[in-house]
């Protein structure tokens, strides 16, 4: 039996803070990009398996 997770979001309360976290602490991989629907900026962190081939 497989299990996949899709994605999950995460409201926080410092976002500085919280990026920190996740891509130096957990090493995962930032994006960032303008929301389609009002043109704000979006954090996307990527939990990447680095030694998966592609």
């Amino acid at each position: 039996m497989s299990f996949f997770l899709d994605h999950v979001v995460i409201t926080v309360f410092d976002i500085n803070k919280s990026v920190h976290f996740y891509s130096n602490i957990l090493g995962m991989e930032l994006q960032e990009f303008l929301s389609s629907t009002d043109n704000t900026k979006e954090n996307l962190l990527n939990l990447v398996d680095k030694n998966k081939s592609t």
